[in-house]
């Protein structure tokens, strides 16, 4: 209960205090991160399948399959920016 709660919310406060100290650092960013939740969700409406389907918890290679769908659309996106001219470099 309370403990937790309070141990959560301090993690957050400390996260966010980080995440502001790092705002303007440009080593501190990188246009082609993307969280896994939303590589999840991006590949599931690509394929058309559920996102809960596609994180199956008893799958003994969710993690690959995540990881494999990160470097795809990562790699699109990467593209994507080259060709509009951004450099990347």
């Amino acid at each position: 209960g309370g403990a937790a709660a309070a141990s959560s919310s301090s993690f957050r406060a400390d996260k966010q205090r980080r995440m502001r100290a790092d705002a303007g650092n440009e080593d501190a960013w990188n246009a082609l991160f993307m969280r896994p939740d939303a590589v999840a969700a991006a590949i599931a409406a690509r394929h058309g399948v559920d996102k809960a389907e596609l994180l199956d918890k008893h799958a003994d290679n969710t993690g690959v399959r995540v990881a494999l769908a990160e470097t795809e659309l990562i790699a699109e996106t990467k593209a994507y920016l080259e060709r509009e001219g951004v450099r990347l470099d």
